[in-house]
């Protein structure tokens, strides 16, 4: 469970590094708010997250566009039915975490890296 953890952890974050420098526009962004929040006469704190909103749409982007984990294993707890069809208790369900957070109606420009997708009209982060 370790191994999975820490291979996740480090897959993210080369996916992180990859689109900082690809994107230095978005670089420039999240340099500008870390500055205005956190200055630099402090380490960050789980307390300064809430109020950088743009750090956290592009976390969520990135793991919306590069999911470490592409597929979901679920088994159903119940009879259920699902768009019109019914899903036994003890089914295995396979879920597509890429197809969907690709999916074209669903998200505006699917293979971009687009963190204003996850920002309100009030500049709040939104999921």
């Amino acid at each position: 469970m370790l191994c999975a953890a820490v291979e996740t952890t480090g897959s993210f974050l080369e996916w992180i590094v990859l689109y900082l420098s690809h994107f230095p526009e978005i670089q420039e962004k999240l340099q500008a708010e870390v500055s205005h929040v956190i200055g630099s006469g402090r380490f960050p704190q789980i307390t300064d997250r809430p109020r950088m909103p743009y750090f956290q749409a592009f976390l969520q982007d990135v793991f919306r566009i590069a999911p470490t984990i592409p597929f979901g294993y679920h088994m159903a707890v119940e009879d259920t039915v699902f768009i019109g069809s019914l899903i036994k208790k003890g089914t295995c369900v396979l879920s597509n975490f890429y197809g969907v957070h690709m999916d074209p109606k669903l998200w505006e420009q699917p293979e971009k890296i687009r963190p204003e997708r996850f920002i309100d009209t009030n500049g709040q982060f939104t999921k």
